[in-house]
């Protein structure tokens, strides 16, 4: 088996198109490109020819999209080109899978490594689910909370401060305050509401879309209270059944950690990924890269997760550790994922409880006044 089984490359201009928006957008997992890995998969271990299971999927494939890039992977495979590399030139499935793809080929056993990829995507696919899922809750309480205090602000407290100006009341500091925020929402609402609503969306775009400034918000979420939790449960996972799969593929392990450095999301597993990656090719161990990245690598990796994957790779053993690494933090991941909403409700009741706070005090506080004014 040969030594190096990564994808291969062309240029570098090709490279660097490859990282353009346009590329990742082709090379996304949807259920159809899903499905068709599937059903290629089962077709090739019935005994189906290559050429013969791509036409297949393609008279089955409904998005025009996806089934442009089947057509070019068999137009590919029509002129000689290993599937693998089809696959890699019309940018279908991410790298880690191309590797397997490759190994399959090579190996005669394409339709089993097939299997495993889906396998995987699924996992894959699972997690960004229970993420999305996860953050669904508190997301929508806080948007509620802030279309309602708009309305407050907007509607409300105008017409709550021609009351008090009517009475003459003398008002306290916070209502004052609040009072003047109605106002100016009163007047430039429909000015302020548009440009808030925009600086959120161009902020959240910039913090977890745009790759330059990606890992500000990757940042924030890993540091936010039990979200810390599920995206590190949920990264273990990942890595541990990645690297398990491919080192269990036969791809020699400098390459396997390679390859999970460039389908990495999070910049900072990323990162230490490539210190890995350097350490085992001068030939050191594991452990050493955990313990030298100590510090770096806090809330990352669990220090028994560190202990298991050391002693896996000194018995020999890694790619079947790796594995029970990632089913136990794929339950300890189901878990949180499944109780997220109770775990953050504390939090978000707080935040609600201050707001509602604020604003009894400022519309309680003068009609309070106003009662023991009229009392004496």
């Amino acid at each position: 088996m040969p030594a190096d089984v990564a994808p291969e490359r062309g240029s570098k201009d090709f490279q660097q198109e490859k990282k353009g928006f346009l590329a990742r957008f082709k090379s996304r997992i949807t259920d159809e490109k899903e499905s068709a890995l599937e059903n290629m998969a089962i077709l090739l271990q019935s005994g189906m020819g290559i050429r013969s299971a791509l036409r297949s999927l393609n008279q089955n494939t409904k998005k025009d999209a996806v089934r442009e890039q089947i057509e070019g992977i068999a137009s590919d495979v029509g002129d000689g080109k290993p599937l693998w590399k089809s696959f890699d030139r019309n940018n279908f499935v991410p790298p880690y899978i191309i590797s397997l793809i490759r190994i399959g080929e090579e190996s005669g056993n394409l339709g089993e490594k097939l299997e495993d990829a889906v396998e995987t995507l699924k996992k894959e696919k699972k997690h960004r689910s229970q993420l999305r899922s996860a953050m669904f809750y508190p997301s929508f309480i806080l948007i509620m909370a802030f279309i309602v205090s708009i309305g407050l602000t907007w509607f409300v407290l105008p017409r709550l401060g021609q009351v008090f100006d009517s009475l003459d009341a003398e008002l306290p500091f916070i209502t004052r305050w609040l009072l003047a925020v109605g106002e100016i929402m009163s007047a430039y609402g429909i000015y302020i509401v548009p440009s808030i609503i925009v600086a959120l969306l161009v902020i959240g775009y910039f913090l977890f879309f745009f790759g330059p400034t990606r890992g500000i918000g990757q940042w924030i979420l890993f540091h936010l209270p039990i979200v810390h939790r599920l995206i590190m449960y949920t990264e273990v996972s990942r890595f541990a059944f990645n690297l398990s799969m491919l080192l269990s593929s036969g791809i020699p392990i400098n390459q396997s950690i390679q390859t999970l450095e460039e389908v990495q999301e999070y910049y900072m597993y990323q990162r230490f990924i490539r210190k890995l990656g350097a350490n085992v090719s001068e030939g050191y161990s594991f452990q050493y890269t955990f313990e030298e990245n100590a510090s770096n690598i806090k809330g990352m990796f669990p220090y028994t997760v560190q202990e298991l994957v050391a002693a896996g790779e000194s018995s020999g053993q890694l790619p079947k550790v790796l594995d029970e690494i990632g089913k136990r933090y794929e339950e300890k991941t189901d878990d949180i994922a499944s109780n997220m909403g109770k775990l953050i409700e504390p939090f978000l009741l707080i935040v609600v409880w201050v707001i509602v706070v604020f604003l009894a005090l400022a519309i309680l506080l003068p009609i309070y006044n106003l009662v023991g004014d009229f009392s004496v």
